[in-house]
């Protein structure tokens, strides 16, 4: 039995006006006193509470759920009652929908006298945005390489991380900034002619030695590819930078080698309406009016037709339609053009309101602006689209596999070199798309990534053409907020040149040693530290000596300091440039003793 304080008098005779609006609503909503206790509730609001009207009733925020932090309603809500309309995102804290994100509308209630006698707070499901703007940042962090956009006045407006060489600590410091205060002046050097050719509609591929903060050098590859408007003008440029400091170590190495609200009091924002069957507008709040840039007087009475004019409301039937012939709820939005000239989007409800009979005697009209979530849709649309055009144009071949959905993304480049259709992959799992061999290699290393592991590889993978390459293959996992593995990204780079390049270095290495130890003189390589580096078989019959006894000793430790005495000024004398040759006996290990010409020559690097 409910035995909590009932609101009295004037308070309870403006909530039986109130309720029956808010009841109709469909969004949780609930009033508060000045003393922030609970005097309604709707059914939409118990529900999510997941508790119920008699234990709401009377208690404050505290009293009903228990303490919590307060994270901004408290004093959203201190606000409203001071006469203030408040809003801000926050998650549910209790309920069904706990920890789910929703946007809290405060509002002010007013009696006749103007003065605020209680809060309303309405509450709108917004949780759809906050996963998209996670899945994006998410996507920009995992995507493995630095990315960033140039506009036309050379200035950073995008980046998902900040560069090995870049003079700035974070990403937000660089925003804005022109390239040249970015990176210093010996690096512009280089950058900046092939950003002027970008700005002229080329793409450039280009590569740069990079001093990191530590004094490291490493090479990149950068890619930049014009933004080029519908007209033809370059906008900026997209800019992609790989580490590619082994492949070109390698090289050199070759060569050396978010919503609605409630539908009847006037100090609700929303525009509320309420149609009988000829769609004959018997009540509207002002902002209802207001928004056709009319008064009350001027639109009670009349038909839609009249009051919006034939063609907007024949649209509005076209989606309304249904509530008045088979009592359906419905939901529609529409861009709607405002007194001042602007226009602005809004969602609307329209509920049927039936008679004693069960029949429709007309509906209720409630249209919240939404234009705001629209914007954020659509910046959102273009950052998506922003993403996705860095997928399709870097040279990496990508594709993120969901845990429970299979594939969700795949690149062009990915489809191209396995010889897929986007049809075979999106909605599958490796298992379902690639033969048993592929799949003996995979397997290990998914394991390893759902565990919430990197793992990377090589193969030769065979392309659709029947040519083999070399491909390097890192998979790295995707965490959701409480840091569970949620999926994959793979990223696939071609290194065939770079083994093609090793397998030349070492059958080079391979064939030089087999003459080498062909030769009967003993031969052998000392670097500059007087360490051995490589002998050969006859070296080491003289010495008497296996190879792990000599190669990475110095000559003194292999020779003995008495033999160091004498060779230490003539290695000396080959560390200045010299070529030296002497004739002397040498003892042999089995006791020979024959006279030979000892040559010596200094090895020279980049002169």
């Amino acid at each position: 039995m409910n035995d909590r304080p009932r609101p009295e008098g004037a308070v309870a005779a403006r909530l039986a006006t109130l309720a029956p609006g808010l009841d109709l609503l469909g969004l949780p909503a609930c009033v508060f006193d000045r003393s922030l206790r609970y005097v309604h509730a709707n059914p939409a609001c118990v529900d999510q509470t997941g508790s119920s009207l008699s234990h709401l009733l009377g208690r404050t925020q505290e009293e009903a759920f228990g303490p919590y932090t307060d994270d901004g309603r408290r004093e959203c809500l201190r606000r409203a009652l001071s006469g203030e309309a408040a809003a801000f995102n926050r998650p549910s804290v209790a309920g069904i929908h706990k920890g789910r994100w929703f946007r809290a509308h405060y509002f002010p209630l007013r009696d006749e006298a103007g003065e605020v006698w209680g809060a309303l707070l309405v509450l709108v499901d917004v949780q759809q945005l906050k996963d998209a703007e996670a899945r994006l940042q998410l996507v920009l962090e995992n995507v493995g390489v630095p990315m960033c956009y140039v506009d036309r006045e050379l200035r950073l407006r995008f980046a998902n991380q900040v560069g090995i060489d870049w003079r700035v600590a974070s990403v937000g410091e660089a925003m804005g900034r022109q390239v040249s205060e970015v990176f210093d002046a010996q690096t512009m050097a280089v950058i900046g002619p092939e950003l002027a050719a970008a700005m002229r509609g080329e793409k450039r591929v280009y590569e740069r030695l990079a001093t990191r903060a530590d004094g490291e050098e490493r090479w990149l590859r950068v890619f930049i590819v014009p933004d080029v408007a519908p007209d033809g003008a370059v906008r900026g440029a997209y800019s992609i930078v790989l580490d590619v400091d082994e492949d070109h170590r390698m090289r050199e190495a070759l060569q050396r080698q978010e919503a609605q609200l409630r539908h009847f009091a006037d100090n609700i924002p929303d525009a509320v309406a309420y149609l009988d069957r000829g769609r004959r507008i018997l009540f509207a709040n002002r902002q209802f009016a207001a928004l056709r840039g009319l008064t009350l007087g001027q639109i009670l009475g009349r038909t839609t037709a009249e009051a919006m004019g034939p063609e907007v409301a024949a649209w509005i039937a076209q989606r309304t339609q249904k509530v008045l012939e088979r009592g359906e709820a419905t939901t529609y939005e529409r861009l709607t053009a405002l007194p001042g000239g602007t226009e602005r989007w809004f969602q609307v409800k329209a509920v049927p309101q039936f008679d004693e009979d069960g029949q429709v005697a007309g509906m209720y009209v409630v249209a919240h602006d939404i234009h705001e979530v629209k914007a954020a849709q659509a910046k959102l649309a273009a950052s998506e689209e922003e993403l996705r055009f860095f997928a399709e144009n870097i040279p990496e071949a990508i594709c993120y596999v969901d845990l429970e959905r299979g594939c969700t993304f795949v690149n062009n480049l990915f489809l191209a070199t396995r010889g897929f259709t986007r049809e075979q992959t999106i909605g599958r799992f490796p298992e379902d798309v690639y033969p048993a061999a592929v799949l003996e290699l995979l397997r290990p290393h998914i394991a390893r990534v759902t565990l919430g592991f990197e793992s990377s590889f090589e193969r030769l993978m065979r392309l659709p053409d029947g040519e083999h390459r070399w491909v390097r293959v890192r998979l790295s996992p995707r965490r959701d907020a409480q840091g569970v593995v949620r999926g994959y990204y793979t990223v696939s780079t071609d290194i065939h040149d770079i083994k093609s390049a090793q397998a030349a270095i070492e059958d080079k290495e391979r064939q030089l040693r087999s003459v080498i130890d062909s030769v009967p003189t003993p031969m052998c390589f000392v670097d500059e530290e007087a360490c051995y580096r490589y002998v050969n078989d006859a070296f080491l019959d003289y010495i008497g000596s296996r190879p792990e006894q000599v190669i990475g000793r110095t000559v003194r430790e292999v020779l003995g300091d008495d033999r160091w005495v004498l060779m230490e000024p003539v290695i000396e004398r080959v560390r200045r440039g010299e070529t030296l040759a002497v004739e002397r006996l040498v003892r042999f290990a089995d006791g020979r003793s024959r006279w030979m010409i000892v040559r010596m020559t200094p090895r020279f690097i980049d002169g």
